[in-house]
């Protein structure tokens, strides 16, 4: 099982190697039990093309995944993608754009589906549902699942999740890991991917926007219930949100990698 981590600007396209630390946005961490976890370089996890597996991507229809899925499609043709979106009408241009990729391959493994990250009760039907089409071998073993989807907003009032989160906090973090958590025990046994995006906002002083640096306060409690926004500061402290959820997205990288590489097998309770 693999725990990397990307910024939302580097996505798709080639990927140079990069210090582990998030530096320039960009990084990674391979977890492989039989050796000591490497921590100088990124180590990116090539899939084999003749293996069949799952690939998720969350927030499918959003301008860096549509590149993504291309590629999927056209480069791992014996992999079923199942790929998230909130807004499945037609609608949306977005949804529009991503069926337009996926006419491309007429052949290929494809199932869109409308999860909305704001309802956790959305959240872990979804899952379960995913569970049950792996456990009866309707779809093959998860491969990876690419964590991409995000949400922020910068003007006032704060924005919620129906279960009451910070409503960036709530989607780009909290959500997205309750899935990975409840999927975990549907990956491939030997291999797996699960990748994590973050953002320069999550680094203090790097990014352009930022007003307020992402410092984690005091009371925990503030990062999904935090207090109301003081006048002339809203756009400042909706970015500070955003980084917020980015900086919990890379901290959890690093702890969900340290206690996978503890685990040579996970059993699905």
């Amino acid at each position: 099982m693999y725990v990397s981590g990307r910024s939302h600007q580097n996505l798709s396209g080639k990927l140079a190697s990069q210090n582990v630390l998030f530096c320039d946005g960009v990084s990674g961490l391979r977890l492989d039990l039989s050796e000591p976890l490497p921590l100088t370089n990124v180590i990116f996890y090539k899939p084999n093309l003749g293996k069949m597996g799952t690939v998720i991507i969350t927030g499918a229809n959003g301008s860096l995944a549509i590149p993504a899925v291309d590629y999927l499609l056209s480069r791992y043709p014996s992999y079923t993608a199942i790929l998230t979106i909130r807004d499945n009408s037609n609608k949306d241009a977005n949804t529009t754009r991503l069926q337009s990729i996926i006419a491309k391959y007429p052949n290929a493994q494809v199932s869109v589906r409308k999860l909305d990250l704001a309802r956790l009760s959305d959240v872990n039907a979804f899952a379960g549902t995913l569970h049950s089409e792996i456990a009866e071998k309707k779809l093959p073993p998860l491969a990876a699942i690419i964590c991409n989807a995000f949400t922020w907003d910068m003007t006032p009032p704060i924005k919620y999740t129906e279960d009451g989160f910070e409503r960036a906090m709530g989607v780009n973090h909290i959500a997205q890991l309750n899935l990975t958590l409840r999927l975990l025990g549907d990956f491939d046994p030997q291999h797996g991917r699960i990748v994590f995006l973050s953002s320069e906002s999550h680094w203090a002083g790097k990014a352009g926007f930022e007003v307020y640096p992402p410092t984690l306060p005091n009371d925990l409690n503030l990062l999904v219930k935090p207090n109301p926004d003081k006048a002339g500061e809203e756009a400042g402290r909706g970015f500070q949100r955003y980084g917020l959820s980015k900086l919990a997205v890379v901290m959890t990288m690093y702890e969900l990698n340290r206690r996978l590489k503890k685990v040579r097998r996970i059993h699905r309770p």
